[in-house]
């Protein structure tokens, strides 16, 4: 019974190093498609990258920016103006929070709300050195969410 088995196994064989050999003709073709493949995963992180950056510097520049007008009405006295801004810039946080917590750990994007929703309650003439106090508070939460976003790249 053994003996029988011997000529299937050199057919086997046979079998396969045909394969191999039909097989090597179109390795430099694969290769080519492995090497094009990999190349459009590097442009497609590439480009990844670039739209998450852009996306949180704009935020943060823009944040900044309001933060600056709200500081400059409130030391001009106009209140009702502070407010109707921190009203646009939470609007405006709120609208990018979910895009930016795809890059930006959860835990510093909800100690930016937590700043920047308690700046209302500090927008009266009564309370203007507590306001440029958050104020402060609020632009080094953004410059630190800026700088760790940046600082892993």
């Amino acid at each position: 019974c053994f003996w029988a088995t011997i000529p299937n196994i050199s057919a086997l064989q046979k079998k396969r190093a045909a394969e191999f050999q039909r097989l090597s003709g179109r390795g430099s073709t694969d290769t080519m498609k492995r090497v094009y493949a990999a190349v459009w995963i590097l442009l497609f992180l590439a480009l990844v990258i670039l739209a998450s950056s852009w996306l949180v510097h704009d935020t943060n520049i823009t944040m900044l920016e309001t933060l600056s007008q709200l500081e400059w009405q409130a030391s001009e006295g106009d209140f009702a103006g502070a407010q109707k801004t921190i009203g646009r810039l939470n609007q405006y946080y709120k609208s990018r929070e979910h895009f930016m917590a795809l890059f930006i750990k959860r835990d510093y994007l909800g100690s930016t709300a937590v700043c920047l929703g308690g700046l209302s309650a500090y927008a009266a003439e009564e309370n203007l050195q507590d306001l440029r106090s958050e104020i402060g508070k609020a632009k080094a939460q953004i410059k630190m969410m800026d700088h760790l976003f940046f600082s892993m790249l």
